[in-house]
């Protein structure tokens, strides 16, 4: 147990240090090949799709000194749903959803502090979960109010389940598309290899500058790949989404904040998070081709609620609201619809 026990406790350093030195390598070679334009993002114009009326108004909110960007659609004296995008995306995520739950509800999707159109602090300590989460609880307060249903994707899902934690009273039902909560994530990655190996990015991400230049390289390859990797469901990743994507984050200092997420709210000897129940209904939806997180955590993170439910989507990828946005609408209508 105690060799195990050390062994997961270097494997982190360990991957840390061989994918930097594979990263460090490809950059260089891709210099040679490429010349230094290979570091600039290409300039885009602002693609329409991000100001289609289909998808509603932009607004803003001051909270807690940060000023908070977000698209709204759908009829304001419905039920309001908060739709929170997690890394590497922005509200346009969830164009699906805006245009398709604003029948029946008034949908907000919101930029986290550090994305799109919403404030970056500077400094990696501006990026602790429990602030992101005090932003969402603080958006709802200042849209009128008193609660919700909360909807989180990938890092939008921890700060969601944060919320509920923290502001219980503010979080009628939690939502969560393939997030993990964050003390699952902590014991699989304690007691499963594949979660290790598959986490390799994000022990990468505690670098400094290096994360940044990999994934701007070559016009955003990198990101254009995490589109393109799940071929049944192209029709999904029209070129205009994907330029939209790389025009967001192709603004001067975009990845630095979002990439302080893990920086901010990860380190090698965390210490065992501890957490409150979540006393609110909690539906999990989880895509079972993402690559990065095991469909382990869908169970394991839906526990930290007293009343949970889970369904599974075997063909969906990370992107399950872009990829099958029928079924998981579905699904999300189906569950605030449940007494």
């Amino acid at each position: 147990m105690r060799v195990a026990e050390m062994l997961r406790a270097v494997v982190p350093l360990v991957l840390t240090c061989f994918w930097s030195s594979v990263l460090l390598v490809m950059i260089a070679i891709t210099r040679l090949r490429n010349g230094p334009d290979a570091f600039q993002p290409k300039k885009r114009q602002r693609p329409a799709c991000l100001d289609d009326p289909q998808l509603g108004s932009h607004g803003f909110v001051t909270v807690g000194g940060i000023r908070l960007h977000y698209v709204e659609n759908g009829d304001k004296s419905k039920p309001l749903l908060v739709l929170v995008h997690g890394f590497p995306a922005f509200w346009y995520c969830w164009h699906y959803q805006l245009k398709d739950l604003a029948k029946d509800y008034w949908v907000v999707a919101v930029d986290l502090r550090g994305y799109g159109q919403s404030d970056r602090p500077a400094g990696r300590d501006r990026y602790a979960v429990d602030l992101l989460a005090e932003d969402v609880s603080q958006l709802v307060l200042a849209l009128g109010r008193t609660g919700c249903v909360l909807i989180g994707h990938d890092w939008g899902g921890i700060v969601a389940y944060r919320v509920a934690e923290l502001r219980p009273t503010v979080v009628d039902k939690l939502i969560i598309l393939n997030a993990p909560h964050r003390a699952a994530i902590q014991t699989l990655l304690r007691t499963s290899w594949n979660q290790l190996f598959r986490s390799w990015y994000v022990f990468m991400f505690q670098l400094p500058w290096l994360p940044e230049t990999v994934m701007s390289l070559n016009d955003f390859a990198a990101l254009e790949r995490m589109f393109t990797e799940n071929k049944a469901v192209q029709h999904h990743y029209p070129q205009e989404l994907i330029d939209a994507f790389k025009y967001t984050f192709g603004e001067p200092g975009a990845l630095t904040p979002p990439i302080d997420y893990y920086r901010a709210n990860f380190s090698f000897t965390q210490s065992p998070i501890e957490s409150p129940r979540i006393i609110c209904p909690l539906l999990v939806v989880w895509g079972e081709r993402d690559k990065a997180l095991s469909p382990v955590l869908a169970t394991m993170s839906a526990r930290y609620a007293d009343r949970f439910t889970v369904r599974f989507l075997p063909e969906a990828s990370h992107w399950v609201m872009m990829e099958y946005p029928q079924e998981v609408n579905g699904h999300i209508r189906e569950f605030i619809q449940k007494e």
